[in-house]
């Protein structure tokens, strides 16, 4: 059974639907929201210059938090380095989910990004450069400065899927629990501005249902 790590094992390529129920913050505590969110991911692009990164491109399309689009980048196993989302809600349930962490949050305009899904196959593009400075991890660990260029991406799922379960509890203290249904992937990344290009398959891509993140006790 192939599992999904909220905190980036990956090691290779992936796409999925989700559908979340939230506990969140200070600010949003003693509630539960509900999110239909969809997700790609590409994993060790190696851009000239920079550290190797994968990244999340999601679109939340229904649900108690504002539709819109995010990508989450990772240069490392702990942790998004940076978040940049064209809405500051979609912002807001990374920050109250990921508190502690020195991951950089960035609202973006509404063209700026942009994700979509046909059938099994996302498509993203940004046309801003997603940036990260060197952060220092729990105190030990520390992450490489990266900056990703405008970029676009299209991540196609093939065959017949599977399922998963993946409970975690995050730094926060909160559980992020995910009930999945996933597809194999493969995927291409083009950067333009560096003349970049980077193919890959065979991770899991998903079909993610009844995620719950619960805020602890």
């Amino acid at each position: 059974m192939k599992k999904r790590v909220l905190l980036a094992t990956f090691t290779s390529v992936a796409l999925l639907v989700i559908v979340s129920t939230t506990c969140f913050s200070p600010v949003l505590a003693n509630s539960t929201y509900t999110d239909y969110t969809y997700l790609g991911s590409a994993f060790n692009i190696a851009l000239p210059g920079q550290p190797a990164i994968h990244f999340n491109v999601l679109h939340f399309y229904k649900g108690d938090h504002a539709i819109g689009d995010a990508l989450e980048l990772y240069t490392i196993l702990w942790g998004p380095v940076a978040i940049y989302a064209d809405n500051p809600e979609i912002l807001n349930w990374w920050k109250a989910a990921f508190a502690g962490l020195p991951t950089v949050y960035k609202l973006v305009g509404a063209l700026q990004l942009q994700v979509c899904k046909i059938d099994k196959t996302i498509f993203a593009y940004w046309t801003v450069p997603i940036n990260a400075p060197s952060e220092t991890w729990y105190g030990q660990y520390t992450s490489p400065a990266v900056s990703l260029p405008p970029s676009f991406v299209w991540i196609k799922g093939y065959g017949n899927g599977g399922t998963d379960s993946v409970t975690q509890t995050l730094p926060s203290g909160w559980t992020w629990t995910e009930n999945s249904d996933y597809y194999e992937a493969s995927f291409t990344f083009v950067c333009p501005q560096l003349k970049y290009v980077a193919q890959g398959q065979g991770a899991p891509s998903f079909v993610m249902m009844d995620t719950i993140i619960s805020s602890p006790p």
